[in-house]
């Protein structure tokens, strides 16, 4: 019995999160590069059909600071745990420490319609090559989105046709030039959430009828 309850343990804690409600969103996202535009040389390293991979986190609790109900800003600092990562190839585009992640939702919203961004400073201006990451998820329809409020889950890329991500940098030079490497989402994925996936249910229960099954065996073999 005590190898039933060993193994329900090690299925049900790492899934506790998201059954009994996780206090933040992990987002994790993969892509490819679609396009660069460098005149100052900053991407040079990176061409297009790059593979990019990423994750974004943010509270689920963050306040809405806009007051317009169509429209909601959230924002979470760095330090705060909030963040958004960009890595391209092997290079990683880490928040800067002193970073905040900006997030924005419009519900029907005229000329943005419906649009789900996040958005974080990368390094800090003083070292004059700053830049920035940057995700869109937009829907011109306006069926995606139905308030201004935080999303608990990935966006749904089938719901959000027009969705995208970039890289944006700066260059302090003599003729301060900026360049933005562009790329387009393969999958978007929810790790953590206050509303559990199907996946995360579908393995509960198989963990659970595990148990059950474990239980009715070791039953009959103690009454015979």
């Amino acid at each position: 019995m005590k190898s039933h309850i060993a193994i329900l343990a090690a299925v049900l804690v790492p899934l506790s999160s998201s059954v009994l409600g996780a206090d933040r969103v992990l987002v994790t996202f993969t892509g490819t590069v679609s396009s660069i535009t460098d005149p100052a040389g900053v991407f040079s390293a990176f061409s297009v059909g790059d593979p990019v991979t990423g994750r974004y986190t943010y509270r689920v609790t963050l306040p809405d600071t806009d007051p317009d109900p169509k429209t909601g800003t959230y924002r979470q600092s760095f330090g705060d745990g909030g963040g958004l990562w960009i890595t391209v190839g092997s290079t990683e585009f880490a928040p800067w420490e002193g970073g905040v992640l900006e997030i924005g939702v419009a519900d029907n919203y005229p000329i943005v319609h419906d649009m789900f961004d996040l958005d974080i400073q990368t390094l800090e201006p003083a070292d004059c090559v700053a830049s920035s990451n940057w995700l869109m998820f937009k829907d011109l329809s306006d069926s995606a989105i139905t308030d201004d409020a935080l999303l608990l889950l990935a966006p749904d890329l089938s719901a959000f046709p027009l969705s995208f991500g970039q890289v944006v940098g700066y260059w302090c030079g003599p003729s301060s030039q900026d360049a933005t490497l562009e790329f387009n989402f393969t999958s978007v994925t929810t790790l953590e959430s206050p509303i559990p996936t199907l996946s995360t249910w579908a393995l509960a229960i198989t963990a659970l009828s595990l148990m059950a099954c474990g239980t009715i065996v070791l039953r009959r073999r103690v009454a015979s």
